[in-house]
Parts: structure tokens; C-alpha cells; sequence
């Protein structure tokens, strides 16, 4: 319990320090001599943290303390996270990294965090005493019934193996393998306890000199999608080069094909274009770019050239780029860059604001306003405002406080633009009256007054707002689209609970 806390103690204060160098690391006023210095100090403070989690992590399972906090998640997302983590370190080293993943059609339910953490320390082994070769990593169903699944995951390698008198020690806490070796000797004893601790083992076969495998037994339960094929019919082109890393398109064609989808892969944007001018692609939901791609033609040009082929439609244009550089350039002509690669919960997220974007532009095609103002130009002119934004949506007029109260009373009206200066009733006791009835209409009182105490009688009188005169284009539309964005998400979330 003493280490428990004081490793506890010990992580609060660093995690504090990481996030002050991150900040100045960002700093475009430090010296690039000094962004070394900076990035040299977060890569120690970042190991100093791995050792103190390690002996807050054995800590816990010698005192029976050691909790998962299963969530459900995608098997895929695990592979990618490992890929990403110790490609770079792989290829540093001269070394072949190779990751493969069987696809599942469902989510699981388990600690994510912890099973990487588990393959993570076995990856990081096998990279550290392989000097060249490769090291390989593959994911697979080891077996099945309809409410779990087991898998295998097994990490080999082609490094010094491990001599026979340290086998029998591997996993005890706190051996190395070698005396020179960094960290604690902790990973093996915490990956081993962890795997046990979600109904499977960890155990390893190897020869000095010959390399080494090690084998990963987890059992998850099942979590059945809401949707049997929440992508069916979606129509995905992948375009990409001899270069680019299989797994990040084979993960993402094997996982969107089991939930419907239908996937067409291009390493040639001419043959690509060639298909699309004579109609072999007549409908597309996701373009998807990998760079680098073999072409001397930017990939920018290219979704140019099919937008305007393809037109505006529903399509959603994908960049996956390593390089960070110009981020905000390409986002100017793709709807989403991803770094590294794109997970199947990417493509669901961006699927849910397909869908919200849907009901937002159906509750524009029937938005109910009432503009209420004396002057029949100043109704002219807001109405024209509001029609060159939303031509469908539905316009009355009140010319007067008591019309507008009556009108709003028996009439449902999303937005009701209220004149304050009118005969028979003002616009302030028009707006006090209808929230004494309940009517809870969004109104913006309109005037030409400038004066705070306008802005807090408006508001006073139970007003969302006030749109001041001359009326801006620009604002007028900002508040129209604020108030369609809300009524969406109310009736998107209401769905969704209700689909739950």
C-alpha cells in the first residue's frame, strides 16, 4: 500500500511537468536548439512514467487491487493502435514489422487500454533484443460460442531468443533478461497477470540465438450491434500506392465489407478517373485517399476532378497522411484528414454526422417563422434574408404585438422575429406575454436601438436575443442555423435513445 501511493504521489506532480514541456514544445518562439532539449526531457519524463505505472501496476496485483474497466470497442482498433506505436521504432532498426488482424463483425466488451498494454510490453521486447529480421504480429480467433470469443495474439520475432537457464524466471517480477537491460522487470509479470485476469495466459516458445514467440490468450464477451450492417450499401473507393502499408487498407476493407459495405481498391488514379468517365462508378459515399500514392498528380487535383464529376452528392472525401505538415491546406480540399490510418469507429462517427446533417437540412425544409413588425418593408426585407438561406422554410406575418401573440398562441412557430416600436402592443410586452402562455418559441426582438439596457429588457422580457438594424446577412443566418442545429440534435439524441 506505502508504494502504491508513493508511485501515486510521484505520477501526479510528473504528469504536471509532460504537460508543461508539451506547451512549450508547441511554442513557436523557442529556439529549435531548445525544442531538442524540450523533446529530450518528454521522452524521459515519458519512460519515468511507464517505470512508475509498472511499479503502481505490480503494486496493485500483489495486493489483490489490480481493477479492469471494461468498455466495448473494435478488435481493429487495438491492431492499429500497436502498428502505429512500433512502426517507426521497427523500421529505425532495420527491422520488418508485420501486423495482421482477423476481422470481427462486432464489438467486444473489455479494459482496451490494458490489452494493449499486455500486447504492447510483448511488442516492445521483441523489437528491443531483435537486431534484424522481423517481428511479426497476428490477431486471430482462437475460439468462439455466441456470447464470447476467444483470441490469440502472438508476437514473433527473429532475435537472441532466450537462454533456458532465465526461462523459468521470465515472469517473475523484477528479472531482466540481460543485467544491461533497461527498466524494471516488471512487464511480463504485469502482462501475464493481466492476461489471466481476463480468462486467458501468456506463454512463450524459444530458442537461443533462433528468436523467440510469445502467445497471448484473452477471452471477451460479445457486443451485438444495434444494426446488423450499419454500412449496408455504402460504396467505398480506396486509392492508393505500392508503398502504402497493407494493413492500413486491408483492416479497413475486411472491417466496413462485414458490416455492408462495398469496397473498390485503385493504386492508379488515371485507371481510377478512366472508371468514373464511363460510368463503371456511378455512386460513391467515401473517397479515400493513402498517401503516398505511385501518381505524379497531387491528390488534392484529384478530388478536385471528381467533384466535378460526381458533383456535390453525399460523398465524403478521406486523407490518410503521416505527414502533419499543411494540415489545415488539405482540409480545405478533403472533409477529414486522418493521421496513420482510419478505425471503423471513424467511419461510424462520420456515418452519425451524415445522419444528423440529414435531419438538419429536413428541419430547414420545415421551419415555421413569424416576423412581427408594423412595416411591411422591414417585413420584406427579413423574409427575403431568411428565403435566400432557407427557400423552403415557412413565413407569416404579425403586424403588432396582440396579432403576434395570437398567431404564436394557436400556431407553432420555431423562431419569431419581434419589432419592439408597434401600435396596440410592443414587442417587449408581446414577448413577456407569450412566455407567461408557455410558448417556447426561440425570439429575437429586432431593433435599431444600440443601448445595453435594450439588450437586457429584451432578455429581461424573456427574448433569446436581439438582432440589431440594419440587419447583417451573415448573423441573421447564424442564428437560424444555431436554432435548426439544436432542434436536430433534440430530435437525433431523442432517436437514438430511443433506438437504444
Amino acid at each position: 500500500i506505502l508504494l502504491s501511493n508513493i508511485s501515486h504521489e510521484m505520477r501526479t506532480p510528473l504528469n504536471a511537468l509532460l504537460g508543461y514541456l508539451q506547451i512549450l514544445k508547441d511554442d513557436n518562439e523557442i529556439s529549435p536548439e531548445k525544442k531538442i532539449y524540450i523533446e529530450n526531457a518528454i521522452v524521459s519524463g515519458v519512460v519515468l512514467l511507464r517505470l512508475i505505472n509498472d511499479v503502481l501496476d505490480a503494486a496493485k496485483i500483489s495486493a489483490g487491487q489490480l481493477e479492469l474497466y471494461p468498455q466495448p470497442f473494435w478488435l481493429d482498433s487495438v491492431a492499429i493502435s500497436i502498428w502505429k506505436t512500433f512502426k517507426q521504432l521497427a523500421a529505425v532498426k532495420g527491422l520488418k514489422f508485420n501486423i495482421s488482424s482477423t476481422p470481427v463483425p462486432y464489438m467486444l466488451l473489455g479494459d482496451k487500454e490494458r490489452i494493449i498494454q499486455i500486447i504492447n510490453n510483448i511488442v516492445s521486447n521483441a523489437v528491443k533484443f531483435t537486431e534484424k529480421g522481423f517481428v511479426n504480429v497476428v490477431i486471430e480467433k482462437r475460439e468462439e460460442t455466441s456470447e464470447e470469443l476467444e483470441l490469440l495474439i502472438t508476437v514473433k520475432d527473429s532475435g537472441c531468443g532466450i537462454p533456458e537457464e532465465k526461462k523459468d524466471e521470465l515472469f517473475k517480477p523484477f528479472k531482466r533478461l540481460q543485467r544491461e537491460q533497461q527498466g524494471t522487470g516488471l512487464g511480463l509479470f504485469i502482462s501475464k497477470n493481466l492476461a489471466k485476469r481476463m480468462g486467458g495466459d501468456l506463454w512463450f516458445e524459444s530458442k537461443e540465438g533462433k528468436g523467440s514467440a510469445f502467445y497471448i490468450s484473452l477471452r471477451l464477451p460479445k457486443v451485438p450491434l444495434l444494426q446488423e450492417q450499419p454500412l449496408k450499401g455504402r460504396r467505398f473507393v480506396i486509392l492508393y500506392g505500392k508503398d502504402c502499408p497493407s494493413f492500413v487498407c486491408n483492416v479497413l476493407e475486411n472491417q466496413c465489407t462485414l458490416l455492408g459495405a462495398k469496397i473498390k481498391r485503385y493504386m492508379c488514379a488515371k485507371r481510377l478517373m478512366e472508371d468514373i468517365l464511363k460510368n463503371r462508378i456511378s455512386k460513391i459515399d467515401y473517397f479515400i485517399v493513402v498517401e503516398p500514392i505511385d501518381d505524379k498528380i497531387f491528390p488534392s487535383s484529384i478530388v478536385d476532378v471528381m467533384r466535378f464529376i460526381l458533383g456535390k452528392g453525399e460523398c465524403r472525401y478521406l486523407l490518410i497522411s503521416e505527414n502533419e505538415n499543411k494540415k489545415k491546406k488539405k482540409l480545405k480540399v478533403f472533409d477529414y484528414v486522418f493521421s496513420s490510418y482510419i478505425s471503423i469507429e471513424d467511419i461510424l462517427d462520420i456515418e452519425k454526422e451524415k445522419e444528423k446533417e440529414k435531419e438538419k437540412e429536413k428541419e430547414k425544409e420545415k421551419v415555421q417563422i413569424l416576423i412581427v413588425d408594423d412595416e411591411p418593408f422591414n417585413r420584406q426585407v427579413i423574409a427575403m434574408m431568411i428565403k435566400k438561406s432557407f427557400p423552403d422554410a415557412v413565413i407569416e406575418f404579425a403586424y403588432n404585438g396582440k396579432e403576434a401573440v395570437e398567431k404564436a398562441v394557436t400556431q407553432k412557430f420555431d423562431m419569431i422575429f419581434m419589432d419592439i416600436r408597434m401600435p396596440v402592443m410592443n414587442g417587449f410586452e408581446a414577448t413577456k406575454r407569450l412566455r407567461e402562455k408557455g410558448i417556447e418559441s426561440a425570439i429575437y426582438v429586432v431593433t435599431a436601438d444600440v443601448i445595453r439596457e435594450t439588450l437586457r429588457e429584451a432578455l429581461d422580457c424573456g427574448a433569446n436575443g436581439v438582432v440589431q438594424k440594419p440587419i447583417n446577412v451573415k448573423e441573421l443566418e447564424r442564428i437560424l442555423n444555431s436554432r435548426i442545429e439544436d432542434r436536430s440534435d433534440e430530435k437525433f439524441n431523442g432517436e437514438s435513445s430511443h433506438r437504444r
